[in-house]
């Protein structure tokens, strides 16, 4: 194999783990935005809850 075959294989194989960090990085802002998500959504519906026994008193 050339070298210059062997810089370019290397060049790649570096784009190609850039991308999957990239887009390992990606998913975890993504898991991390859902688990904000649904922790709201979750603290609404106890406020909820707690609004309609307080209305129901």
């Amino acid at each position: 194999m050339s070298l210059q075959a062997l810089i370019d294989l290397s060049r790649v194989r570096d784009l190609n783990r850039d991308s999957n960090d990239r887009l390992e990085q990606a998913r975890q802002r993504q898991r991390d935005y859902d688990h904000k998500i649904e922790k709201q959504v979750a603290n609404k519906a106890v406020g909820h809850a707690l609004l309609a026994k307080t209305c129901s008193l």
